[in-house]
């Protein structure tokens, strides 16, 4: 995406002005939902159980509690949305923190008024007969990835941390193969997402072994809800109701996690209910952080957000400084605490 001029700053202005005139004029031809402000939320991809907070205030009837009927639109990834929300294409989405700061170095404006996802959840995984437990272990050895995207970014930040020589390891680019290559033998580790491939590994009855990326230091700011900053200063109570029934219906998925699933298996009959239970017990602990304990669901800090910001720059994403303070706010959030049902830290190994 081009730098935005003056001028073209003037004319996204124009559309997150008429957008928010559509949302408040706007009615549907349901008598049902008759009263109810209708928008727009452009998710980061298509349907999955990462997704389950906003589905159950969705399905729970949250959105509609605060007046508002919100439609959900399959997105093309977050970097995706991050530009399209912060040129005013769309009111609110889900994005990335490293995605809110990559559209700002490019002169759009989105600003994360929720971050759900508290840390990364990029690991390094393989078979527990690998032998590898530490990223050193790589070294001689093989992993597939894909050689683009976010977790790809945090990889090579973390090789370059560590101090170790990529040329060392032989990495693999797979596309969407990486659990087949695993599974064949053809590599010996893969990267991937906490709650995702390995969850595929271990259900096919393997014992896997997941390093966290962000044990290390090397954290790019994952799940968040985003909003353009011109239509948060135009509707802000549409904001705050949006926010405060999405970060409610985390609470009743967090809570009661069983239900949750029930509910995402219902709206998507498609999904594997076995995938869904095990991939939401996985990804539960990567609500949670200090951060969380002062402010609630969906904290966000300046720290996480200036570490981002600079990790991104020095791997080249972005060629210019973002002004992290630019980046996010914390005026929407509700202060909704749950506590953390994982006794556990689910970063440690999981057999």
């Amino acid at each position: 995406m081009n730098r935005i001029t003056p001028n073209l700053r003037t004319v996204v202005a124009l559309i997150v002005a008429l957008a928010a005139s559509f949302v408040l004029t706007g009615c549907s031809a349901d008598p049902d939902d008759q009263g109810l402000t209708e928008i727009n939320f452009l998710l980061d991809w298509k349907p999955q159980m990462e997704q389950a907070g906003f589905v159950v205030a969705l399905e729970k009837g949250y959105y509609r509690e605060a007046g508002l009927k919100v439609n959900f639109l399959e997105g093309q990834g977050a970097t995706t949305t991050a530009a399209l929300v912060g040129t005013g294409q769309y009111p609110l989405g889900i994005a990335s923190g490293g995605a809110t700061i990559i559209a700002r170095a490019r002169g759009a404006k989105p600003v994360s008024v929720a971050l759900i996802n508290q840390r990364s959840p990029t690991v390094i995984f393989a078979l527990a007969s690998s032998g590898i437990r530490t990223p050193s272990d790589l070294v001689g050895r093989s992993i597939a990835l894909t050689k683009s995207g976010v977790k790809y970014d945090e990889y090579r930040a973390l090789m370059a941390k560590l101090g170790i020589d990529r040329s060392s390891i032989n990495e693999v680019d797979v596309r969407k193969a990486v659990v087949p290559s695993l599974m064949s033998g053809s590599v010996d580790a893969a990267l991937g997402y906490t709650e995702d491939q390995p969850v595929l590994v271990e259900l096919q009855g393997h014992e896997v072994i997941r390093i966290p990326i962000h044990r290390y230091g090397v954290n790019i700011l994952s799940t968040n809800i985003i909003a353009h900053e011109d239509f948060i200063s135009a509707q802000p109570d549409i904001v705050r109701r949006f926010v405060k029934a999405s970060l409610k219906g985390w609470k009743r998925a967090i809570e009661y996690p069983d239900e949750a699933v029930m509910i995402y298996a219902a709206r998507y009959p498609e999904s594997n209910e076995d995938f869904v239970r095990e991939n939401f017990r996985q990804f539960r602990p990567i609500l949670f952080s200090s951060a969380t304990d002062t402010l609630g669901l969906g904290a966000q800090t300046l720290e996480g957000f200036r570490e981002t910001e600079r990790t991104l720059r020095e791997l080249g994403i972005i060629d210019q400084h973002v002004n992290p303070e630019h980046a996010f706010t914390n005026d929407f959030l509700p202060r909704i605490f749950v506590d953390n049902p994982e006794v556990e830290d689910l970063d440690v190994t999981r057999r």
